[in-house]
């Protein structure tokens, strides 16, 4: 055979270096006889870049998606920024307009992103200042602007639009207040006469636009009313100087992410971008970057699932692509001998493969990107995204293997004359290496592991911008890699441990399949490792999962503290919005919020009815108990009223004409105002009402009593004789007041007066009930700096008005507040110190609502009956929960993927087994063991391995969950409450039936291959090379 073979290197000498056409034929040649392994190859390329694409497809979508939505739920007082100037001197000469010009392009300019691309958004200039106006009362104060887009931002009540400097248009509520009408004149500051010729409304009071201005939303202010809008030439009339405002409105429908920190750094810069325009240092306001900068933290939360998902996905990528490497240059042994005989070098042929496996690669890379493009061409932003990243990730796919197929093809070209002794120096050298390598990557896991959890993935400069810090979030690949290569690196001493106890009690198949797993541990080292990480990853997924979902829902619950709440304006919610509420609803519980300053530290009171904490409060995902905390919180029983009262009466003694009123709050904690019908007795007066619609038992607050006028030189002495209702008396009476005049106590504040007080005209008398006795529950980071305990008092202070309780219970978080710190105490011992400080208690701007049936139906009708002012938190839902999950969904997607990527390299370690035990197969037969035997030995094999890869997994998956999995899904989570862990949760059912599914698809494979290897046995087929 020799001589042959001689013969044929001698004629390949012989022949002319080949053209280049004929060098390509030849490698197009070379392709095909391997058209199975190169089609593997585009398949890895195909599944590794498209799912990389699709998951920074999917999360750039949704970042975008989310940023949108979560801003669109602003107020519209939050959604815009202001520059504002002293109008230029000479507005008539064209000083004004170039200053306009300047500032205008001054912004455009400072709001852009790193490309230099304009960030979305519109610029609205107003001109404004004050003046006065005679009235009947005197003089009044009105504002006056000169708004160029009045006619589209506004809509006339009555009238026209102005055509001239005499002419003016106003406010409809204004001119209503100032007693102004169509054709009438004003006259500014005794100067500038005008003819009101037109009177509107806003279009939009949620307007970014107007930046919750009352002056344009109402048509009044604290200082003033109007405005009134005028020509430009009315400043020179005036002789003033007004503010030039230019309101910046970012169009929220086409912002980016990068938007959003391009506009705040713009706005850091403006101050000396407008002193650069020669413009002066403008006052800047407005609350944009409030809202962009917590837009942002979720951009960050988000971004955490981008690193998870992609490094061990590339990992496996790159372990697949090495071992069909590997198989090629087995599979081309011979070609590549004959080649290297007859001149070619290594370094040649390695280029030519490398060049083989980057064009298919890149082919694959192409297909996968067009693939999830096209996918995702529906979802904004998503298609962009996929294909910058297809591209990147097309490249280093390409990078990598043409690396790897250069390498092992040189590997093989160089070791034709490698002889056993050398073998065995590699074999050391390589386990050596392995160690190191084991060493190295534990030591990264341990550092990276340790600066997640001391420092958290997500990090926040002295601006409140947050980012990402990349060190923290491969913690989670290093630890699963670490475990699954110490894995590998025990499992050929394993195997050898286990030969001989298997020697002495297994059968001969059973005996040869550890000892073959024993002396080939590198052939088994990628299918551990591969499989390995991808059940690992699977773990991590279901875990990261669970655990965020769990973390999102105990933060919603303790934030809210119901499953369905509102949040509205500062004025907070109306009777009106109430009762609508109401009406579709069981219960409506007003939630008492107050921030109180106690031995020092601030704290979130939280003032909720003892019977809604029961009712309607949640656990926080165990962290709570609402039952006990209302038991807790519960005030004596003093003040209600009979439960089967339905209406209530006052005996009033000392005066013989007044106004008698009630406050009355249901066992919800709703407090009413019940006006009641008056009628003379011998002694005084008898007011009478029937209970307002609620749910009882009644509590009796105060008793408001406002005197008529009268002719007596001494008023007479007020008091409560009796308080009755239908059901029976009440056991006791006021034993306080407090007396109001024009709005403001005339008390000193923090004191009662006596059970009796004046009649006087035009003071409202309040006889107030013993205040309930009760006690509060505080979270334990307020206990622990207050250092108090259990049963300790404790005295608070509401509208300087002194509350004296006791801690009834130390708990981990207050329902409710949305810190660390606070205080949970019952609606009505905060309804005793508001009414005796304040004439009027201000409306609650949280209410908690006991929705009946469907959470997300009633969550939807609540929205459509309340304004837009009105903000409705349902627990489970939210646009910044549907933004954030889909960083749980792109690690399900890369898991997945990691799966069929070690179900490919399964594959092709069995193609390379193969290939390179087929001399085996024939040495065993001589031996005399059947095709049946060959086949279970050869399953035997395998599954010893892909148990030990799966068992390896499994440990590395769960060591990451319940290391790293809860610090990065608290990460995950808008404003977790800081005092309360999150619980690490695991789907098991998800991870189970994930890893089942691939242990199936694992074992089917490996099946398949034995029986492979048993048709081959039953062949006969020779050793390669023997004649």
């Amino acid at each position: 055979m020799f001589p042959r073979i001689a013969g044929i290197l001698s004629l390949h000498r012989a022949k002319p270096r080949v053209r280049r056409g004929e060098a390509d034929l030849f490698t197009l040649l070379r392709m095909r006889q391997r058209a199975g392994l190169f089609a593997g190859l585009m398949i890895v390329a195909t599944v590794a870049v498209g799912t990389a694409a699709g998951i920074v497809g999917l999360l750039s979508s949704a970042a975008t998606t989310g940023v949108r939505t979560v801003l669109e739920a602003v107020p519209g007082a939050e959604l815009a920024l202001r520059a504002a100037l002293p109008l230029a001197a000479g507005s008539e000469t064209g000083a004004a307009a170039e200053q306009d010009r300047a500032a205008t392009a001054t912004i455009q300019d400072s709001f852009r992103d790193g490309s230099g691309r304009s960030i979305p958004l519109s610029i609205v200039r107003t001109v404004e200042s004050v003046s006065a106006v005679a009235s009947d009362g005197g003089r009044t104060s009105v504002g006056i602007a000169e708004a160029a887009d009045i006619d589209s931002a506004a809509t006339l009540a009555d009238g026209e639009w102005a055509s001239d400097a005499s002419q003016a248009t106003m406010q409809a509520d204004a001119a209503a207040a100032l007693g102004v009408g169509i054709g009438d004149t004003v006259v500014l500051d005794d100067e500038v006469e005008l003819t009101i010729v037109g009177t509107w409304r806003v279009n939009d009071p949620d307007s970014p636009h107007w930046m919750g201005d009352p002056l344009w939303t109402t048509g009044s202010s604290d200082r003033s009313i109007g405005p009134i809008i005028v020509d430009t030439a009315v400043w020179n009339e005036l002789g003033i100087t007004p503010q030039v405002k230019w309101t910046i409105i970012p169009e929220i429908g086409r912002l980016a992410p990068a938007d959003l920190a391009a506009a705040d750094a713009a706005w850091d810069t403006m101050p000396a971008a407008f002193r650069a325009a020669g413009l002066g240092v403008p006052s800047l306001t407005g609350r944009f970057l409030l809202a962009a900068r917590e837009s942002q933290t979720l951009v960050a939360a988000l971004q955490i699932a981008s690193p998870l998902a992609l490094v061990v996905l590339g990992a496996i990528a790159a372990l697949a692509i090495w071992e069909l490497a590997g198989l090629l240059a087995r599979t081309r042994a011979a070609e590549t001998s004959l080649l290297w005989a007859r001149g070619a070098t290594p370094g040649r042929l390695a280029a030519t493969t490398a060049g083989e496996a980057a064009a298919v690669v890149a082919v694959g890379a192409a297909l996968g990107t067009l693939v999830t493009v096209v996918a995702l061409g529906q979802l904004p932003d998503a298609s962009r995204a996929a294909l910058i990243a297809g591209a990147g990730a097309g490249l280093v796919a390409v990078a990598i293997s043409a690396g790897a197929f250069a390498l092992r093809t040189a590997g093989s070209a160089g070791s034709v004359a490698a002889t056993s002794a050398r073998g065995q120096r590699r074999e050391r050298a390589a386990r050596s290496t392995a160690a190191g390598v084991l060493a190295l990557v534990a030591a990264a896991a341990i550092v990276c592991t340790w600066q997640l959890l001391t420092s958290g993935p997500i990090t926040t400069d002295r601006t409140g911008r947050a980012g990402i810090d990349p060190i923290t979030l491969v913690a989670p690949a290093l630890i699963l890699a670490a475990i699954v290569l110490a894995a590998l690196f025990v499992f050929p001493l394993l195997a050898q441990a286990a030969e001989a106890p298997a020697a002495r009690g297994a059968g001969p198949v059973t005996v040869l399949a550890v000892r073959g797993v024993a002396r080939r541990a590198e052939s088994a080292a990628v299918p551990i490792v591969m499989v390995g990480l991808a059940v690992g990853q699977l773990i991590v997924a279901a875990g990261f999962g669970a655990t965020w979902a769990g973390a999102f829902s105990q933060s919603q619950e303790l934030r809210f503290g119901a499953a369905l709440s509102l949040s509205g304006p500062s004025g907070g919610l109306t009777d009106a919005d109430l009762d609508a509420v109401a009406a579709q609803n069981r219960l409506v519980a007003p939630i008492r919020l107050d921030d109180v300053l106690i031995g020092g530290e601030h704290a979130r009171l939280v003032g909720a009815a003892a019977g809604a904490v029961a009712e309607l409060g949640l656990t926080g995902d165990g962290t709570v108990d609402p039952a006990a905390l209302a038991t807790a919180i519960a005030p004596d029983q003093d003040s209600l009223l009979p439960e089967d009262a339905t209406s209530i009466s006052v005996s009033l003694a000392g005066a013989d004409s007044a106004a008698i009123s009630v406050w009355l709050s249901d066992a919800a904690g709703r407090l009413r105002d019940v006006s009641l019908e008056t009628t003379p007795t011998s002694d005084g007066l008898v007011g009478t009402a029937p209970l307002p619609a609620g749910t009882a038992p009644w509590r009796l607050a105060a008793v408001d009593v406002t005197p008529a006028s009268t002719d007596a030189d001494i008023p007479g002495r007020l008091i409560v004789t009796s308080i009755e209702t239908d059901a029976g008396a009440l056991g006791m009476l006021p034993d306080s007041t407090a007396v109001f005049r024009n709005g403001l106590p005339v008390t000193p504040p923090g004191t009662r007066g006596g059970p009796a007080t004046a009649a006087e005209a035009g003071t409202l008398a309040r006889f107030l009930p013993p205040p309930p006795v009760g006690a509060v529950v505080l979270s334990e980071p307020l206990a622990e700096r207050l250092g108090t305990r259990v049963g300790a008092p404790l005295t608070l202070e509401v509208d300087d008005m002194p509350i004296q309780t006791s801690v009834a219970d130390i708990v981990a978080a207050i329902p409710g507040a949305d810190e660390s710190s606070g205080i949970l105490i019952d609606a009505a011992l905060v309804d005793a110190a508001h009414l005796a400080g304040d004439a009027q208690p201000r409306a609650d701007s949280v209410v908690w609502v006991g929705a009946r049936g469907d959470l997300e139906a009633a969550a939807s009708a609540v929205r459509g009956i309340l304004p837009a002012s009105v903000t409705v938190h349902a627990v489970g839902e939210g646009p910044d929960r549907a933004m954030l999950a889909a960083g749980p969904m792109a690690l399900w997607l890369a898991a997945l993927a990691c799966a069929a990527l070690a179900i490919a390299g399964l594959i092709a370690a069995c193609a390379m087994q193969l290939r390179e035990r087929r001399p085996e197969v024939a040495v065993l037969r001589a031996l005399g063991l059947p095709p049946r035997a060959q086949s279970a030995l050869r399953r035997r094999e395998l599954a010893i391995v892909e148990v030990w890869a799966i068992a390896a997994g499994a440990i590395a998956g769960l060591a990451v969950v319940l290391l790293v999995v809860a610090t990065l899904a608290r990460a995950a989570v808008p404003r977790p409450n800081s005092a309360v862990t999150t619980a690490v949760h695991l789907d098991l059912a998800g991870a189970a039936a994930a890893t089942a599914l691939l242990g199936v698809i694992l074992f089917a494979i490996i099946a398949g291959y034995s029986a492979v290897v048993a048709r081959s046995a039953a062949r006969g087929i020779a050793p390669e090379g023997s004649t």
